[in-house]
């Protein structure tokens, strides 16, 4: 079983806006996060958080992806944008808190620049809870962005 770096590490993100709690698993193709909804987390309101916040996982988790590749050659985790969604599927209104997710992302096309990626939200039993079509930007670190993600007051 491999060992990965704190989900932290991997995330051009700050707290709070840290949503995923690990990656469970990356290859050439795909990373696998996992999160448990928690009462306290951004989004998560009346005990459970509505399954939109599912695209934020999926975000997250090409995110993660992107960001384990860096670590692997030594970098930083890369400021990424989600530049599009399509096929946007949700299986249920909300999920509640106290529930894990597994949260995968399969490269479909692209390349480090700009590509698409298949993503699946499911319970731990392997009930969908949501899937849709992501499309990220990678930037050029020449173009100036830098910092993590934070949420402002």
């Amino acid at each position: 079983m491999t060992s990965y770096p704190p989900i932290a590490d991997l995330l051009p993100h700050a707290a709070p806006m840290i949503l995923l709690d690990r990656l469970l698993a990356h290859d050439s193709t795909r990373a696998v996060c996992e999160v448990t909804v928690r009462e306290g987390m951004p989004f998560v309101q009346d005990h459970r958080v509505a399954t939109l916040v599912s695209l934020e996982y999926m975000a997250q988790t090409v995110a993660a992806y992107a960001g384990y590749n860096g670590y692997l050659k030594g970098g930083a985790a890369p400021i990424g944008f989600l530049i599009g969604c399509r096929q946007l599927r949700s299986h249920r209104p909300y999920v509640a808190a106290g529930t894990t997710l597994t949260i995968e992302a399969r490269h479909v096309w692209g390349d480090t620049a700009l590509g698409t990626f298949a993503c699946t939200a499911t319970l731990a039993d392997g009930t969908p809870v949501a899937t849709a079509t992501l499309s990220v930007l990678q930037p050029e670190p020449s173009e100036g962005l830098r910092g993590r993600a934070t949420v402002s007051e």
